[in-house]
């Protein structure tokens, strides 16, 4: 005789609804067996409790296909009612007791299927984030790491509730920063503040594994890792308070007291006038207490921003200090000769920029002190305000750009670093809704998009081509802009690169456009030819034959 108690647990699993169709029945099957079952009840049972859902749906499929849809299709509308279902009806605590209480073998392999195929990965994904404390989605995540897809599951709300996974995660992406070029390095400064931002925990932690990192070779491209994920924090006061806390100036109150009640404010204030005395005595604090890139954001408003908040004159050498100490002092040499260097060129800048007109000799001005990164960073700030204004090109109607866009250009050339500023100022330029009739508004734009072309020519092809595929542009801009790039780029071509031409060059609206340009037509043919055949090693084999397929396209048309 066996084990009453055991054959009962057994026939109970047996008589749910559908009991033949689960995972595990062949354990079930065998447990109530050797407890002494019977052969004839286990039969009624596998077959009276059967009902075929699973065998319904195939059905249905089936009969989809032959009123003539796409087999595909039906495949892909069943799995995604299936995961909705999923969504909506998913019980953690149901869920994870059947999970734990499974034979392990089962559960292992149900574990390792499901985890190859991407949909179910998400499914984990999304329920994690609705449910972070289940242990068994936490089981389930850390399978999927332990299976390579570390990078994916970063992309989830709850990563940080995984410490190992976040970490690891989280320093890869730090070195390959690191490593990255200035074209690679946007898209991954903006996964690591993604990560990062997930939660007021994972800031922290990022920041200190930023912070334990920046004594070594690597601390300048540390540093703006950090401070590129400050920026795109949520967690402003936080923020605040912990790179208080790690870079040491938290041990000194009163830079701290200063510091936070401008940050909070939004306004400098008297506030200013006891950081302007700290850092003017005898033993300044560390000058990383200046470099929040909130603080710098509000000084640099508050100095090149006409009308901000209108500095007394009595108060401007008092800001240009703070500013310019703030932009080129360093704790080792106490006060460098570069500070009274910076603090002549912001003030020669600001007697031009606040005239409100660029005349000749005010811009040889301007073009000599470019050079200081601070201010390049101010003119790009008073330049956004002045030319921001939609009645700027009324005023300045000329066949050419006026000069402010020399001044861009410039910036561009000498600062790699602000070059998504130059880029973004120039997008927000070219999307502005301007009081002139649809021809002139069309030419002006061609103009701002020729300095878009500059900047590419000057090393930021990659950006400026992701970030003109963000918006809307007239039809033949689009075009023109990529007729110029065909004219001025050749071979080698990166993939990067190409892969991103060619995401403008499959739009059908391209397409057509080109179909009636025989000559243009014909250099984007050779184009995509030559570039595809130099490129077929590097390219994966879908991309290479969907660049074949998209040269054919215009070969045709």
């Amino acid at each position: 005789m066996g084990d009453p108690e055991t054959r009962d647990v057994a026939q109970a699993k047996l008589s749910n609804p559908d009991s033949i169709m689960a995972a595990d029945v062949g354990s079930s099957i065998a447990t109530y067996m050797k407890a002494g079952g019977s052969p004839q009840e286990l039969i009624q049972m596998l077959c009276s409790n059967y009902e075929g859902y699973a065998q319904m749906s195939n059905l249905i499929e089936s009969w989809l296909v032959l009123s003539g849809e796409d087999e595909e299709t039906i495949r892909e509308l069943a799995q995604q009612h299936t995961l909705s279902t999923i969504m909506s009806a998913y019980d953690d605590e149901h869920a994870t007791a059947a999970f734990f209480s499974a034979d392990k073998t089962v559960v292992s392999a149900w574990v390792a299927e499901m985890i190859r195929h991407r949909e179910w990965r998400q499914l984990i994904y999304d329920l994690s984030d609705q449910h972070p404390d289940s242990l068994m989605l936490s089981y389930i995540i850390k399978q999927i790491a332990v299976a390579g897809f570390q990078r994916e599951i970063a992309e989830i709300k709850s990563v940080s509730n995984h410490l190992d996974v976040f970490s690891t995660v989280l320093s890869d992406w730090i070195r390959e920063a690191v490593r990255a070029d200035e074209a690679g390095l946007s898209e991954v400064l903006k996964k690591i503040t993604a990560m990062a931002c997930t939660s007021q925990h994972a800031y922290v932690f990022c920041q200190a594994l930023l912070h334990s990192m920046m004594d070594g070779p690597l601390e300048g491209a540390v540093r703006r890792i950090s401070e590129e994920v400050h920026l795109g924090c949520e967690y402003k006061v936080v923020a605040g308070q912990t790179e208080f806390q790690l870079s040491g100036a938290i041990a000194v109150p009163d830079v701290t007291d200063a510091v936070v009640a401008i940050l909070e404010s939004k306004r400098t204030g008297h506030h200013l006038r006891a950081l302007h005395d700290l850092y003017t005595s005898a033993t300044p604090p560390p000058v990383d207490a200046l470099r929040f890139p909130g603080l710098l954001d509000l000084l640099v408003d508050e100095v090149f921003v006409p009308d901000f908040d209108p500095i007394r004159l009595s108060e401007v050498d008092m800001y240009t200090f703070v500013l310019a100490y703030a932009a080129s002092a360093d704790d080792a040499s106490g006060y460098p000769a570069e500070l009274d260097a910076t603090i002549q060129a912001i003030k020669e800048v600001l007697e031009k920029l606040h005239t409100g007109i660029l005349t000749g000799a005010g811009t040889t001005v301007l073009f000599e002190y470019l050079p200081y990164p601070i201010v390049s960073r101010g003119v790009l700030r008073w330049l956004e305000v002045i030319v921001g204004n939609t009645n700027f090109f009324l005023t300045h109607d000329q066949p050419t750009l006026p000069p402010h866009f020399a001044l861009l250009d410039e910036i561009g050339t000498l600062h790699p670093l602000l070059r998504d500023h130059v880029l973004d100022l120039l997008v927000k330029f070219i999307c502005q809704t301007y009081s002139v009739d649809t021809l002139a508004a069309v030419a002006l734009k061609r103009k701002l998009l020729d300095r878009v072309l500059f900047l590419f020519a000057a090393g930021h092809a990659t950006q400026v081509l992701r970030r003109l595929a963000d918006i809307k542009l007239d039809l033949s801009l689009v075009v023109h802009f990529l007729n110029q790039i065909l004219r001025h780029i050749d071979a080698p071509y990166s993939p990067q690169l190409f892969l991103l031409l060619v995401g403008f060059f499959r739009r059908p609206d391209v397409v057509a456009a080109y179909s009636a340009k025989v000559g243009e037509r014909a250099t984007v043919i050779n184009f995509l030819g030559t570039a595809t055949d130099e490129l077929q090693n590097t390219l994966t084999a879908d991309d290479v034959t969907a660049a074949r397929s998209l040269r054919n396209a215009y070969v045709k048309s």
